[in-house]
């Protein structure tokens, strides 16, 4: 056989092994599509329950001013003894309107406020000591890009509306330690009693 045969029966070889290989490609994308396709009935189905070993409740935990309740505090748990409360079991978040007289406790509107808001508003609940400020939104949302000074004054601003704008948030001059010096300190004002209800982790 002349080296041109050899050559082609190479190159045949070659595109059966290409062929083969497509074909075992395509068979795996489709079986991908199909797997994709399944993940919305899952989800639909899903519920915390269904994901815990049985005969095992999760937890519920209270967290005052930055102090975990005892189990027995929990139990005797009144939310009015509060101004403000998250309850991230229920999804409810309420505040004092005139936390001075003690107003009654009233349901805050959250349907606009955004889950990364109320993180940060959960998180300040419950280090009520930590000043949040363009350094320290890495505590509350882990090592992502900085947010602005701008995005943090617009947060703050949209958690005050919220809140009924009562006087729980308290905004200082940054103390010269902010990339863009322009920025605030936001802190919890702590005349008042917070208060978030959630599942232990």
């Amino acid at each position: 056989m002349n080296s041109k045969g050899k050559f082609d029966r190479q190159v045949c070889t070659i595109l059966q092994r290409l062929d083969a290989r497509i074909l075992s490609h395509e068979t795996s994308i489709r079986d991908l599509e199909n797997i994709k396709g399944m993940v919305p009935m899952l989800i639909s189905d899903f519920d915390l329950h269904s994901v815990t070993p049985p005969g095992i409740v999760p937890k519920r935990t209270a967290i005052a001013n930055g102090k975990s309740l005892s189990l027995q505090a929990l139990a005797d748990l009144n939310k009015d003894n509060y101004d403000v409360v998250l309850d991230c079991i229920d999804r409810t978040l309420m505040a004092r309107k005139d936390p001075e007289s003690r107003s009654k406790l009233e349901p805050c509107n959250c349907q606009d406020i955004g889950k990364d808001r109320l993180k940060l508003l959960r998180y300040m609940f419950e280090h009520p000591k930590v000043p949040i400020c363009e350094e320290t939104t890495k505590y509350v949302y882990g090592d992502v890009a900085s947010i602005s000074a701008n995005a943090l004054s617009k947060t703050f601003g949209a958690l005050r509306i919220c809140l009924w704008n009562g006087p729980y948030i308290i905004t200082e001059s940054d103390w010269g330690e902010s990339i863009s010096r322009t920025g605030s300190v936001y802190m919890l004002n702590e005349e008042y009693e917070y208060l978030v209800i959630r599942y232990q982790i």
